[in-house]
């Protein structure tokens, strides 16, 4: 429950109580000893003596100088000579409570309060104390006291008002803010506040009494407005809701949250075309922030599917925003999140190019334009963005994986083993990144003919994940054409097509182990099982097929394929050689 603090008066009377001194000492000992007995406080001869008063003074001196327990003392030998004084007392609990002894706090001001029970101060320090203890009922029963004896005091209304809030006693809390407008007249924070008991009770009709005071006082405020349209939209009365809008637009026809409300209520009554049409309106001003759109665009991404109709939308919206915010960073990289979805790798790639050209610093975005430039096979451009992420942040080891796998691919083996010999070390706590350097760090030394460093990459991958197909098939490939090792290039090879024996590369290298050991009956049969399989295609299985065909006598069969080889464009080095031999 919100609980409204008014202005609160300084509770500090030391200049009150040494301005007035003697009449504290001189009141007490005219009381009527009947109402004195009563109370069990009796003055005497020792009020108006002077160690009294030095102890009293005393106590007020010390208590000035935040020097609690001496005060404590002085206020007790006061109290020792004139038992009960209620003004001791209620020094004595001043200080009490600035020691946070609560307890003995609020002993010691009920004792003075049974003296003098009238007494504004005493009741005001009393009720605050209880206010701090939690004990919200006798609080408001004190606070509504102090009302009675002091109406003028509006401080003590609010304070009621709030202590039957902590009970849950909205009606009462609200007959004392109708006092509290009767006294001061039109108050927008209590209409507010009544305003906001009455939603919570669900008495509409008076929340919007409420509401319709403060725009009569102030018809061009539009927070005032947005209440009442939110409090009819809480009730399902979307046409009210809407009319309330459309006159708030007629006093701010530019304010783009009043768009973006607008098209709430239209989607809650089931317009949902006019409710899109002022999402557009706004999304076109630019003076709305751009993190308020990309919220929209957030929601939009996740209630919808790639193609279906929000999906279009999001797009359309993108578009809007790519016009009213072509500086910001973050409509390039959102629109490139949502075309990545639809399937438009190409186009996402260039929004997320122009991100990074507002905006270096998002390291999701350049993870996002390394992904795509990958899938996409744009080598060059890969190698050129990876080694601008590397140097923005050298903390990320994707970025250094990247450079190394395209530097592969353009065949600059020293570059690609440099980044992921510094990539490597980056990796924590993630098995398949760590595996992914190590085998790109085999393939890059087997190339620059470092082979015992490739072979020590390729077992520390495989200590990794001993089923990764790629290690597997490239180390048995590799370790084949080298003529090494050739029964553990074997016993690899022949895992990955256990796995997958229909894949025409895992098949190719088996078969090529197979050969180099002189096994080339089987060589043959698993190298027809990968032309069955989309090896025709591929000119190093046409070759090694008719590697192995050659092998075994049939030499015009051989030839036939190397011809078929040397036609797809990726044969060997070799092949021409071979074609020229068989010829002869």
């Amino acid at each position: 429950m919100e609980i409204i603090q008014n202005s609160k008066i300084a509770g500090v009377f030391l200049s009150i109580l040494l301005l007035s001194s003697c009449s504290v000492f001189n009141k007490a000992a005219k009381k009527d000893k009947a109402t004195q007995n009563k109370t069990g406080y009796t003055p005497n001869d020792k009020l108006n003596s002077n160690s009294f008063k030095s102890a009293y003074f005393d106590g007020i001196k010390q208590k000035s100088l935040e020097n609690w327990d001496q005060a404590l003392s002085s206020f007790d030998r006061c109290l020792e000579m004139v038992p009960g004084h209620p003004a001791t007392l209620y020094q004595k609990s001043l200080v009490l409570t600035e020691k946070s002894d609560y307890e003995k706090a609020v002993t010691s001001i009920q004792k003075a309060i049974s003296v003098e029970d009238t007494n504004r101060w005493y009741l005001d320090h009393y009720a605050d104390l209880l206010k701090r203890t939690n004990n919200y009922k006798k609080a408001g029963e004190t606070f509504k006291k102090l009302t009675e004896l002091n109406p003028g005091q509006i401080r003590y209304y609010y304070e009621l008002a709030n202590m039957y809030l902590y009970e849950n006693r909205v009606d009462d809390a609200l007959v004392v803010y109708d006092e509290i407008e009767e006294k001061i007249g039109f108050n927008a924070d209590i209409i507010k506040q009544k305003y906001k008991l009455h939603s919570k009770q669900g008495n509409n009709k008076k929340a919007e009494e409420e509401v319709k005071k403060l725009i009569k006082n102030d018809p061009t405020n539009a927070n005032y407005r947005g209440m009442l349209a939110s409090l009819y939209r809480s009730q399902g009365e979307y046409e009210k809701a809407i009319e309330t809008f459309k006159k708030l637009r007629d006093l701010d026809p530019e304010n783009p949250l009043i768009a973006l409300s607008l098209a709430d209520y239209y989607e809650d009554a089931g317009k949902d075309d006019l409710a899109f049409e002022e999402r557009k309106k706004a999304f076109a001003n630019p003076e709305l922030d751009i993190d308020s759109k990309v919220k929209i665009l957030l929601n939009y991404y996740r209630v919808s599917d790639p193609g279906d109709q929000l999906a279009q939308k999001s797009l359309e919206l993108l578009s809007i925003l790519e016009k009213s915010h072509p500086d910001e960073a973050k409509t390039f990289a959102i629109y490139g999140d949502f075309l990545i979805r639809e399937g438009s790798s190409e186009k996402a790639r260039e929004k997320y190019i122009k991100s990074i050209a507002l905006d270096s610093s998002r390291f999701l975005v350049w993870n996002q334009l390394l992904i795509i430039e990958s899938e996409l096979n744009k080598t060059e451009s890969l190698q050129e963005h990876s080694a601008a992420a590397m140097e923005l942040f050298p903390s990320q080891p994707i970025s250094f994986l990247m450079n190394g796998l395209s530097n592969l691919q353009l065949e600059n083996y020293d570059k690609a083993a440099f980044a992921l010999e510094q990539g490597k070390n980056l990796v924590v706590d993630n098995q398949s990144l760590q595996t992914q350097f190590y085998s790109s760090l085999g393939d890059a030394y087997y190339n620059l003919e470092k082979y015992e460093k490739a072979w020590l990459n390729y077992e520390n991958a495989l200590k990794l994940n001993p089923k990764n197909d790629y290690v597997l098939n490239n180390y048995a490939y590799f370790l084949s054409l080298r003529k090494e090792n050739l029964e553990k290039a074997k016993e690899m090879a022949s895992q990955t097509v256990k796995r997958h024996p229909t894949n025409p590369t895992y098949l190719d290298t088996y078969a090529w182990v197979l050969y180099q050991k002189g096994e080339y009956q089987k060589a043959k049969t698993h190298l027809e099982t990968a032309l069955e399989n989309g090896g025709m295609s591929q000119g190093e299985i046409l070759e090694h097929y008719g590697d192995v065909l050659n092998k075994l006598g049939q030499k015009e069969a051989a030839r036939k394929y190397w011809k078929k080889a040397k036609d797809t464009g990726a044969a060997s080095d070799q092949i021409d050689e071979k074609l020229t031999q068989s010829a002869q």
